[in-house]
């Protein structure tokens, strides 16, 4: 179950949650309450949650994998196929799959925003250099050599 507050009161519910999202800008100070994720918006947090979903059922084809190479072996094992060399060949090949399933769910989708794509400048110079020019040749310098 996931949990998502803006809100440092709510502890008790981000300590009884498996994943603990906070809300915040970060601009008001340290967030008192202990979270797993601090997310800015809402943007960010319905990416956790994709993120978070697409885990769980990376995890769900690990553990069925695992299964499913278990009863391999036991059915191969017990047919007395295999030699001691090639006995856990069956668990290499499906940790294999599960890492290549894993990889092909939690990659793709649309790359995340920069953080600096947020930042914008509090006086931008509309135009070309001319107010730094000007501001520059009113003050004149002069140095004895």
């Amino acid at each position: 179950m996931a949990f998502l507050s803006d809100s440092q009161h709510a502890a008790a519910a981000f300590a009884a949650a498996d994943l603990a999202i906070a809300l915040t800008s970060g601009r008001s100070g340290h967030f008192a309450a202990r979270a797993d994720v601090l997310a800015p918006d809402l943007g960010s947090v319905g990416s956790i949650i994709k993120a978070a979903a697409l885990k769980q059922a990376a995890s769900d084809d690990a553990i069925a994998l695992s299964a499913v190479s278990n009863v391999a072996g036991a059915v191969w094992g017990l047919a007395g196929r295999p030699g001691i060399e090639r006995g856990s060949h069956a668990t290499y090949v499906t940790a294999l799959a599960a890492s290549g399933l894993a990889v092909a769910r939690l990659s793709g989708g649309k790359p995340s925003r920069s953080a600096t794509a947020s930042l914008i400048d509090p006086e931008p110079s509309v135009g070309d250099d001319q107010p730094s020019r000007s501001c520059f040749a009113s003050s004149t310098v002069h140095a004895r050599v």
